[in-house]
């Protein structure tokens, strides 16, 4: 009998936390969501394209780290249709040889992405291996915004 009643008391004390979780759980989500409609979708256009490197001189041989990034300057979250493709290429002047490549996105679940206050958006890395001395550029397009960044072979 005692063994019953001490079970009981258990659903009980089980339901009673569950009751109260369950609606802290369901603001939680609800919150999130609300608040995910309310972060601006802004055109890819105004945001910054940045090209960044390990490095602004190599020696020739050495590969060149490269990443991009989209970049939000503003002091609130945005929001971006994600890109559906991208190009971007390096090549010394007068190499006959240029890297270019071409990403191209597979529509996933999520169609936009949210990019944070004053935050950088990773959104490629690649490594480059120059075949010449002198100036090796190195450039980004998507869309309408095209960035690119020269460093040094030596």
């Amino acid at each position: 009998m005692m063994v019953l009643r001490w079970g009981m008391k258990m659903r009980n004390l089980m339901l009673k936390y569950t009751l109260l979780i369950l609606p802290v759980f369901i603001i939680f989500l609800g919150f999130r969501y609300y608040y995910e409609i309310f972060i601006p979708i802004v055109p890819l256009d105004e945001l910054r394209l940045e090209i960044v490197t390990d490095r602004s001189e190599y020696v020739l041989g050495e590969v060149v780290n490269v990443t991009f990034y989209l970049v939000n300057d503003r002091p609130y979250p945005v929001r971006i249709v994600q890109p559906n493709e991208y190009w971007f290429a390096g090549y010394s002047e007068g190499d006959q040889n240029k890297t270019l490549v071409g990403v191209f996105v597979t529509p996933s679940e999520e169609k936009f992405i949210t990019i944070p206050p004053y935050t950088r958006y990773k959104l490629e890395q690649f490594s480059f291996k120059p075949a010449l001395e002198g100036s090796f550029k190195i450039y980004i397009v998507i869309e309408n915004l095209k960035v690119s960044k020269i460093v040094k072979i030596k």
